[in-house]
């Protein structure tokens, strides 16, 4: 099993080294998304739910709590609401608070939680592969188009990815070292990850499964370690969904952002057609909205997603499979680039993030592999991420954005390969290097003949 620890690899092994590296390489990640914030996400719409996000930070942030930004800025009265998970508002409120409640200051800030995101990455990669794959892995994400994107799009995925990449590293260092406290920890940041984005708590399970599963310990001490994870993540989240289900009418983690999802996933134009595997909005019961109650119209919505899926349930292989070639960028990818570009991102971005993901898809594969075999049960968190997008995806539709929380991990994948491709060029080239110095081999003298040091000159010839 390879050194997790990083403490090999000649000069760049040592902890002072790789700290230094990965600090320049974190300094180049924030100048690069400043650069985007500034030149390129500054001249794109906001897409819906950023609106709702940034909205939402104005009154939270002045003590108005968690209420309907729509009827607050049109009557001035406080409606409690649910619509999404409240940690990003949070974010974005106490930016407001500290700072200002500018787009420009929101993407900004954006810009320094993307790199904590490389930062993430590197210590995965070294955890599990050495500094060497450590620092590729975490220059990859520095300059990484699709992990960009997210820090200048005002959404959740800005908070929820570095969280989310956070909670992979302790599950990868508790499985070395495991204990209550630290699978406690684990439960924590399962749970803020999952307040960030509701649909995290399918990755958070399963990492936490994958973690407890790989402990190398009884049955009966894993299943312990474990459930003191997922205890401790319903305490982070129960308050939360406690609230909801007094002030909203529910205990949902999310209302709205859950309902249209199922919803707007599961109709005749996502079943058939171009939207095959994604998501249309035509599909909500817009009229309603605004007669009903929040928590009766999530329930209707989410019931008529249900109900169509339900009774379309031949099509569903079909659907799943577009949903799946979707995220993958395999499905129609330049009308796939102008869907994603409705949710405050480039057109012309999104066709470049389209182009890097499709290498490093393939390597990160490859090297995923190669980190299994190395690591064995230890590598399993890895794949924990990995499966829960997929999950998610099959679950919901198919949309570029859900495949952000595994890219830090193909990326990890695909820095073990160039890492591992490039350690054998520069030995090949070095023993070409000293082959050239050292002129030809001479085979050794065989002891039975000796040969003289040196040898007389033979006698000049006579006529």
């Amino acid at each position: 099993m390879r050194p997790s620890t990083g403490v090999a690899d000649g000069e760049v092994g040592s902890s002072l080294a790789f700290g230094t590296a990965l600090s320049l390489i974190a300094l180049t990640a924030f100048v690069i998304r400043v650069a985007y914030v500034t030149m390129v996400a500054r001249h794109v719409a906001l897409g819906f739910d950023a609106v709702w996000y940034t909205f939402e930070s104005g009154p939270l942030a002045h003590g108005k709590g968690f209420v309907d930004p729509a009827v607050y800025f049109q009557s001035a009265h406080s409606v409690p609401t649910a619509v999404h998970p409240p940690l990003y508002p949070v974010f974005l409120a106490a930016i407001t608070r500290i700072f200002n409640g500018h787009d420009e200051t929101f993407r900004l800030i954006g810009a320094a939680a993307g790199t904590v995101t490389v930062v993430c990455t590197g210590f995965i990669g070294r955890r599990v592969a050495g500094p060497r794959v450590g620092l590729v892995a975490a220059g990859l994400a520095a300059i990484y188009p699709s992990l960009i994107a997210v820090d200048g799009s005002l959404m959740s995925e800005t908070i929820a990815v570095p969280l989310l990449l956070g909670m992979t590293w302790l599950a990868l260092a508790t499985i070395e070292r495991p204990s209550r406290w630290r699978f406690a920890l684990l439960g924590v940041l399962g749970g803020l990850t999952t307040l960030a984005r509701s649909d995290a708590v399918i990755a958070a399970a399963l990492v936490i499964m994958t973690a407890a599963f790989a402990v190398a310990r009884g049955r009966r001490a894993r299943a312990l370690l474990g459930l003191t994870a997922v205890a401790t993540l319903a305490l982070v989240v129960t308050p939360w969904a406690v609230r909801n289900d007094v002030r909203v009418g529910t205990p949902a983690i999310a209302t709205l952002s859950t309902a249209t999802t199922i919803s707007g996933a599961n109709c005749q134009s996502t079943y058939a057609g171009p939207l095959l595997g994604y998501w249309d909005p035509t599909c909500l019961d817009e009229q309603r909205r605004g007669t009903l109650d929040e928590a009766t119209w999530n329930s209707r919505e989410t019931q008529y997603g249900l109900d169509y899926a339900r009774a379309h349930v031949s099509r569903m292989p079909l659907v799943v499979v577009a949903r799946e070639l979707r995220v993958l960028g395999l499905f129609h990818p330049l009308a796939q680039a102008r869907l994603d570009a409705t949710e405050t991102r480039s057109y012309r971005w999104q066709l470049l993030a389209w182009a890097a993901w499709l290498p490093v898809m393939g390597l990160g594969a490859l090297g995923l592999l190669r980190i299994a075999r190395a690591r064995g049960r230890a590598a399993l968190p890895l794949f924990g991420v990995v499966a829960a997008v997929a999950i998610t995806v099959a679950v919901s539709y198919g949309n570029a954005r859900f495949r952000t929380a595994c890219e830090p991990v193909f990326l990890v994948g695909a820095a073990e390969l160039l890492a591992s491709s490039g350690s054998r060029r520069l030995v090949g080239a070095a023993r070409r290097v000293v082959g050239r110095r050292t002129g030809p081999r001479i085979p050794a003298a065989s002891p039975a003949s000796p040969v003289p040091m040196s040898t007389p000159r033979s006698a000049p010839r006579t006529t």
